[in-house]
C-alpha cells in the first residue's frame, strides 16, 4: 500500500510534508530570530536567515509535488528513492527543532535526491 502511495500520490505526500516543514521551520527560525535581537550586532542579519529560509522553504514546497506529478502520468518512479527522499524530509523536519546545521545538509541531501529522482524516472522509462 506505502508502495502505491509514494509511487502514484508522491507529489501529495511530499506537498503534505513540505507544508510541515514549512510551518515547523517558520517556529524555530522565528525562535532563532528572537535570540539574535538580544545579541545587538545581529540584528541586521536575522531578517535576511528568516526570509531566506522562508523562500528556499516556498521553493521546493513548490518545485517537488509539481515536478512528481508531471512525471506520474508519463514515468515511473522509484519507490526506493522516493521512499529515502520522504525519510528525508521528516528527519529534516525534526533536525529544524534539533540541530539547525543538520538541517542544510538534509536540504542539499533533498534536492540531490529529487533530481536523482527524475533522472531514474526517464532512465527506467527507457527500459520499459
Amino acid at each position: 500500500m506505502i508502495k502505491k502511495i509514494l509511487t502514484t500520490k508522491a507529489h501529495l505526500v511530499v506537498l503534505f510534508l513540505g507544508v510541515v516543514n514549512l510551518i515547523t521551520s517558520e517556529f524555530n527560525f522565528g525562535e532563532m530570530n528572537e535570540v539574535i535581537r538580544t545579541i545587538g550586532w545581529g540584528w541586521d542579519i536575522s531578517a535576511y536567515i528568516w526570509y531566506y529560509d522562508l523562500y528556499l522553504n516556498l521553493l521546493w514546497v513548490i518545485v517537488f509535488p509539481i515536478g512528481y506529478w508531471f512525471l506520474r502520468k508519463k514515468y515511473s518512479l522509484s519507490f526506493p528513492l522516493v521512499f529515502i527522499q520522504v525519510i528525508v524530509i521528516v528527519l529534516l523536519i525534526f533536525s529544524r527543532m534539533m540541530d539547525p546545521e543538520l538541517s542544510v545538509y538534509l536540504e542539499i541531501g533533498n534536492w540531490i535526491l529529487f533530481f536523482i529522482n527524475i533522472i531514474a524516472a526517464f532512465i527506467i522509462t527507457k527500459k520499459s
